[in-house]
């Protein structure tokens, strides 16, 4: 997979040329036309958004020409959005008469946000802190599809995947939109945006913050086994990212991709990021993850509360502060909590005999414990974090060893470790809760020994009792 370029190019970037395929732009606008027949972007495009739109027709034929004109694959029909701007729910709000003018505003308001017209990829070291209005106007250009293509890795960059009529999970489509409108319903004005912007306030809960973290080698030697919480769920759900949930020091685990993201079906990361959309400019400034990193975002607030993965997935759209008023009391009842991106390894991708698990081999096992530590130790508050069975959908991982390995991991970053598990996992959080009582006082390194000498042929809740057989003395 080819590295990414080291910039993301916004669309009043100076680079940022297209052609004015419809001739929209008026004559009494100067523009520098280059030898390709090429102008800036952005004169054309405050033009666009400047033009009244009224009705769900015009939105849609006005991201038809924003998408052409940035040369994006913009969906032909629309379909999908066309469904939902005539659904109850959208019609229920005042949308042409009050939010879009208030989305129009926060769009053209991006050079005061990103002068230099660019956003560079994140860089161990250098967090992306960015302010309520920055990503509410990230987002919103992302609606607009209004971005000249840039990736090249099958990664999306705007949410016009969600637009068109064919989907392969349209429940997850309208989710996602119902997602994005609700966070668009509950926006303050454009104005208190940019003046809390221009403040810079210190309050960390005012910004949304992005991050690569790369891996600080921890020692098991020595170290002691640490707690952990087993929620027996009747169904997944989401609230692991609610920030009451969380407290100030935890996080919850997105099985990731090596490329992050949302995307158009309910995987649990497309689920996490498409419900919380501040979180989606995440995709314009991430690198590919490699064996040693992981990315943050902390602070994004989830719009709805989703149970349910995959086909039986349903929500509700959670309660936000008024937009209106005073805008510090606003922002004390936005906060978000923190997302922490994890790819593990695609074992069905191992090369390995039919008796050997690839999971267990040695290279694997440290591979997946060296994910998660960088992880687990990725900011310095951190005290807890919340985890499913990490990388055992998808990516065809053993729920038995992926276990291990993250109380592991857990316990050398000296957090506590809560598993997430539904109806269907529950033998497998019970028989977990035994060997933790049967590992009590054990070394993290004793543990990781004993992982290595499962023999072949076990699986899943065969490879926990024989780990528990084996430290009891009866294995």
């Amino acid at each position: 997979m080819e590295a990414r370029p080291p910039t993301f190019v916004l669309p009043n970037s100076p680079s940022c040329r297209v052609l004015d395929r419809f001739s929209d732009l008026p004559e009494n606008i100067s523009v520098d036309e280059d030898e390709t027949g090429r102008i800036p972007f952005w004169p054309l495009l405050r033009h666009l958004l400047q033009e009244p739109i009224s009705t769900a027709t015009h939105l849609i034929d006005r991201l038809q020409t924003i998408a052409a004109n940035a040369e994006g694959c913009h969906a032909d029909d629309y379909g999908s959005l066309k469904s939902f701007l005539a659904s109850d729910l959208f019609a229920a709000n005042d949308f042409f008469g009050s939010t879009w003018l208030n989305l129009r505003e926060i769009a053209l308001d991006l050079p005061l946000y990103f002068p230099e017209g660019q956003l560079g990829l994140l860089e161990l070291g250098h967090p992306l802190c960015l302010s309520r209005g920055q990503v509410a106007c990230l987002v919103v250009h992302q609606f607009l599809s209004s971005a000249v293509p840039q990736r090249q890795d099958d990664g999306y960059q705007d949410f016009s995947i969600w637009y068109a009529s064919r989907q392969r999970h349209p429940t997850a489509v309208n989710m996602y939109l119902s997602s994005l409108f609700a966070y668009f319903e509950s926006l303050p004005e454009a104005k208190a945006l940019i003046e809390d912007h221009k403040a810079a306030p210190g309050d960390p809960g005012r910004y949304v913050t992005y991050e690569l973290h790369g891996y600080d080698e921890v020692s098991l030697e020595g170290g002691s086994l640490g707690a952990v919480h087993i929620d027996y769920l009747d169904d997944y759900n989401t609230e692991s990212h609610l920030p009451e949930v969380q407290g100030p020091g935890g996080a919850v685990v997105v099985s990731a991709n090596k490329v992050i993201g949302f995307g158009q079906t309910a995987t649990q990361e497309e689920i996490f990021v498409g419900i919380a959309p501040e979180a989606c400019p995440a995709v314009l400034v991430a690198p590919h993850l490699t064996d040693k990193t992981t990315i943050t975002v902390s602070g994004a607030r989830a719009m709805l509360t989703v149970t349910g993965q995959r086909r039986g997935i349903s929500w509700v759209v959670r309660p936000s502060p008024a937009p209106t008023g005073d805008f510090n009391s606003w922002i004390q009842g936005w906060r978000g909590g923190r997302l922490l991106f994890m790819d593990a390894l695609e074992m069905d991708m191992v090369d390995a005999s039919d008796k050997i698990l690839p999971d267990l081999l040695p290279e694997n096992i440290d591979r997946e414990l060296q994910k998660a530590i960088t992880g687990f130790t990725a900011y310095p508050e951190r005290n807890a974090v919340w985890s499913g069975l990490w990388g055992c959908g998808a990516f065809c991982g053993d729920a038995g060893v992926k276990l291990v390995v993250l109380w592991l991991a857990a316990s050398a970053a000296g957090v506590k470790l809560n598993v997430m598990l539904s109806t269907e996992q529950h033998e497998m959080g019970r028989q977990l809760e035994a060997l933790v009582k049967e590992c009590e006082g054990m070394s993290t390194q004793s543990l990781r020994e004993v992982l290595s000498d499962v023999p072949e042929g076990l699986r899943k809740l065969e490879i926990l009792e024989w780990i528990s057989g084996r430290v009891s003395g009866s294995g």
